[in-house]
């Protein structure tokens, strides 16, 4: 429904006066003694901090409708505001207060308009009581196992931690119920709600034990149009292991059981099954890794709150060896069975070999570093359907340092393909060049980027298709100015077909923002045009200004404590945790850390380090290391993961959880967390707009641990997870570190 103009410029006073009033007594009341006096001894047993986030939009397209990635167009306005509050009543009691939502004249920002609600939270937990305790009313993240519930809630979650007087032991119990929802209003829509209770049991001599049970009810599926309810009920144990000082490794293992009233069939009742188990380990005296994995979802086992993929089998084997130059070498063996238990039955049997890090010592010309990864991939019905094709995948991203500042990026993906069954083969050929230039000007450190990429993808039928993308991207920051560039044009001609297009595709992008005190102002600015041969021209534009205001008071006593209990800075060879490269640390000694743990030889660039790796070992794509420095310090640390194909079945949401799972097991439950918008795949235009959103954060001693999937001027979509003091508000998903690419 399209909002008339009248209700846009009463919705377009609403938000500059609420933004004004919010802001108004660190800025236009600065001068005022009395008002700031006021403003600052209110409830001063407090801690208040936050954003408010004015942003106002344009959007103009022309030519074909469907070709624009904007559907909406004219003016578009919303208004975010963030806000905590804290009170610390004893080293071991503390009340906290989080208000997320937004003012929403936006057809992109949101679907509900006016004041929205979307992310509350009232948080009380209480150590010193009988039986310790934390309690959250309003939105908590349902983080029990991967095959129960690992889901965002609007409700109540209850945690007790009862003492049982067993030497050795820790307990801990959680009560939680509620909906599965994006904003507080129409809760009673559409409703999807998860209780239930886990206990977990940890013991120094027979490890961890979690027996917990979800019940799931939703209304009106649109599959069905019947409704569902669900009990899942799981018991999950994991322990460390070490043998005769050789093997040192970690087993987990959960046993899974569903039932509900909804099948596959729709009616009836139907159960299910879910069984997972793995072992992760090294060689205590050889720098040898492995990996066996093993699940089993029955075709019926499809819980609600989790991620995982019904009615599938996998089993998993993966070695590594790790050289003394930092180099590592994975092979894995793979096989992915879905439809096990229905009539088309298909293996998907995958071989590969990974190569990363320092992969060549060239002396004072510096290491050539990165990834090349190949494996062949066969897939095959055992009964029903005819499927029978076989794949073979070579995948090279390098960096390979030319003069100082200055590093050329080749890459390659060969992708070859043949059925069996038609004998009809395909082959895919890319080829990319990039030149990173990383420079200092007038106290901005900077980074320009060339790149070409060449795409050739012939078909035994006897089509053709060639692509070129041509590519520039400019970054320039400092402590006040801030403005990221990015050009990409696409050429793609298609030959030995009549209802073959040609298309010239090409997308701009800007974003620049000052930092003046509290205050942040931003200029975005996107161009989007596509000329198809034949047919009709599409062109659309986006201009936005935003206007960010950040405050933050601290209690007049405050209570020293952290919100995240910490273990020692890990230096020995265990998992690297980003809390071990801290924001204000010594480089040398993060260096230190990385170089103990095996991570040698990074590319350097302007206050820039790049390590190539394996630095989370259960995640098969691939990942970089950045250390963002001033002189011998650290100001970030970042590493990436990257979507590029293995062989595996797993989508860009199933990794995104994975990656999550690790997080949540190294760092607890997160203090703040946003999730808007679906997993599709218009995900590059839905981070663009506002519409999708995923950042996850965890308070440290040394400032935030940022987890998501950031928005950035050149389209990539990857994962990011950032340590630093202080990050850009979350009404704002460009927060990527464009110059590491």
């Amino acid at each position: 429904m399209k909002i008339n103009s009248s209700m846009k410029f009463s919705k377009l006073k609403i938000g500059v006066l609420v933004c004004l009033l919010w802001c108004f007594p660190k800025t236009v009341l600065a001068e005022d003694n009395m008002l700031v006096d006021a403003y600052e001894n209110t409830l001063p047993e407090w801690s208040f901090s936050g954003q408010n986030t004015l942003k106002m939009e344009e959007y103009v397209r022309n030519g074909k409708k469907s070709g624009s990635p904007y559907p909406f167009v004219g003016f578009q306005l919303s208004n975010d505001y963030n806000l905590n509050a804290k009170r610390k009543i004893s080293p071991y009691e503390d009340v906290e207060i989080q208000a997320f939502g937004v003012i929403n004249d936006s057809e992109y920002r949101s679907t509900e308009n006016g004041m929205v609600l979307e992310r509350g939270k009232i948080q009380w937990q209480k150590g010193d009581a009988n039986i310790p305790l934390k309690m959250e009313v309003g939105d908590f993240f349902g983080q029990q196992t991967s095959r129960t519930l690992q889901r965002s809630l609007k409700g109540i979650q209850l945690e007790l931690q009862p003492e049982f007087n067993v030497e050795g032991q820790e307990h801990s119990i959680q009560f939680f119920s509620g909906v599965s929802k994006g904003a507080y209003r129409d809760l009673e829509k559409n409703v999807e709600l998860f209780s239930g209770a886990s206990w977990l049991m940890q013991d120094k001599q027979y490890g961890s034990f979690t027996f917990t049970t979800v019940h799931n009810y939703k209304e009106n599926t649109l599959a069905r149009n019947i409704e569902r309810n669900q009990v899942v009920s799981s018991l999950a144990w994991g322990r460390k292991f070490q043998l005769y000082n050789l093997f040192q490794f970690e087993a987990e293992g959960e046993l899974a059981k569903s039932f509900s009233d909804a099948g596959t069939n729709g009616t009836g009742r139907e159960d299910d099954k879910g069984i997972f188990g793995q072992i992760n380990g090294k060689m205590m005296n050889l720098p040898l890794t492995y990996r066996i994995r093993y699940e089993y979802y029955g075709d019926d086992f499809r819980p609600g709150g989790a991620t995982i993929s019904s009615d599938q089998e996998t089993k998993e084997a993966h070695l590594g060896w790790r050289f003394d130059n930092g180099m590592q070498v994975r092979t894995r063996l793979q096989r992915f069975t879905t439809n096990v238990e229905s009539s088309n039955t298909t293996d998907t049997d995958v071989w590969g070999l990974n190569v990363n890090g320092p992969l060549w010592d060239r002396g004072d010309l510096g290491a050539i570093t990165g990834q090349v990864d190949f494996f062949t991939q066969g897939v095959e019905t055992r009964r029903g359907l005819s499927t029978n094709n076989q794949t073979q995948n070579i995948n090279a991203s390098l960096n390979v340092p030319v003069v100082r500042d200055v590093t050329f990026r080749p890459g390659m993906v060969l992708t070859f393909a043949k059925n069996q069954n038609t004998n009809v083969s395909t082959a895919n050929r890319q080829f990319s060049s990039a030149v990173d230039y990383s420079f200092t000007t007038a106290g901005l450190n900077g980074t320009v980027s060339p790149s070409l990429t060449y795409q050739r993808n012939a078909s035994g039928a006897g089509t053709l298709d060639e692509n070129v993308n041509p590519s520039l991207s400019l970054f320039l920051a400092n402590q006040v100015h801030s403005l990221r560039m990015s050009y990409n044009a696409q050429v793609q001609n298609a030959f030995g077909s009549t209802s073959a297009i040609d298309s010239t595709t090409q997308q701009s992008s800007l974003n620049y923002v000052y930092t003046w005190k509290q205050h942040q102002f931003g200029l975005e600015a996107n161009q989007f045009s596509r000329d198809p041969r034949p047919g009709l021209d599409s062109d659309a534009y986006r201009v936005g200004l935003s206007w960010t205001f950040n405050f933050d008071r601290l209690a007049k006593a405050a209570v020293q404590t952290t919100d995240m209990a910490v273990a020692p800075r890990e230096t020995g060879s265990g998992p690297l945790r980003m809390i071990d490269l801290p924001p204000g640390g010594s480089l040398k000694e993060a260096q230190a850390i990385l170089q103990a743990k095996g991570f040698r030889s990074p590319v350097e660039r302007a206050g820039l380090f790049i390590y190539e790796g394996r630095f989370l070992n259960s995640i098969e794509r691939r990942q970089r290391l950045g250390l963002l420095t001033t002189g011998n310090r650290i100001d970030q640390s970042v590493l990436v993961i990257d979507f590029q194909a293995v062989g595996d079945v797993d989508s860009v949401s199933q990794t995104f959880e994975r990656v999550r799972k690790i997080m949540n097991q190294r760092y607890g439950s997160p203090n703040f967390f946003i999730e808007e918008g679906n997993f599709s795949n218009n995900l590059s235009n839905d981070l663009t707009s506002g519409s999708f959103k995923r950042i996850v954060e965890w308070t440290t001693p040394y400032g935030r641990l940022r987890f998501g999937i950031p928005r950035r001027t050149d389209g990539l979509i990857r994962i990011e997870i950032q340590h630093a003091k202080t990050f850009p508000p979350v009404a704002n998903s460009n927060w990527s570190i464009e110059q590491l690419r």
